[in-house]
């Protein structure tokens, strides 16, 4: 969907057009529930908790005052949902591996990653964020995957830009140490 018609469909949704409503859902509900699944790792979860945020967009719909992006917004609306989540449920979390690593070291792993196929390298990708704290998850989705800006992020996560650079920073050292323990083997073969 284009940005003019995000907007048309968006003031649409605003006049009570219920089908323009269901396009913005079509439009994001994937980027949402991935987003969702990344932080929760488990399906039903994430698949409960994606509708809740379309739940609660809608009903909060003439809130949205148009100073960031429909996609920051629902990602805001999302991370609160889920934050909301894990505060019912008291999920532990890992702590943040802070290990610094040679270039060389990365350089290997970038050259054994590319010669593994792309379906193989989501599977080993999916992997090792399984392992890192949810926190880490959704930054690195953000940043990286999502790749939405800084400030977005921030509008997203309430986080001020030092803690996302720095989550970030960590959650990138932290998946470098994940896909170097999973690649070892791997890397040794390939190369």
């Amino acid at each position: 969907m284009t940005a003019e018609q995000e907007k048309e469909t968006l003031a649409a949704a605003l006049n009570g057009n219920l089908k323009a409503f269901e396009a913005l859902v079509v439009a994001y509900q994937d980027a949402v529930f991935s987003y969702v699944y990344n932080t929760t790792r488990n399906q039903m979860d994430a698949e409960e908790l994606t509708q809740d945020v379309f739940v609660k967009a809608y009903t909060n719909l003439s809130k949205f005052r148009g100073d960031a992006k429909l996609k920051t917004w629902l990602f805001s609306i999302a991370h609160n949902t889920t934050a909301s989540h894990y505060r019912k449920k008291e999920i532990p979390t890992t702590p943040a591996d802070d290990a610094q690593h040679l270039l060389n070291d990365h350089t290997i792993i970038g050259d054994a990653l590319g010669l593994v196929t792309s379906t193989e390298r989501k599977k080993h990708l999916a992997a090792a964020m399984e392992k890192m704290a949810p926190q880490q998850r959704q930054l690195i989705q953000l940043f990286y995957l999502e790749e939405l800006s800084i400030k977005e992020i921030e509008e997203i996560t309430g986080l001020n830009e030092g803690s996302i650079k720095t989550g970030v920073m960590r959650g990138r050292n932290r998946l470098y140490a994940l896909l170097k323990e999973t690649l070892n083997d791997e890397i040794h073969t390939l190369l």
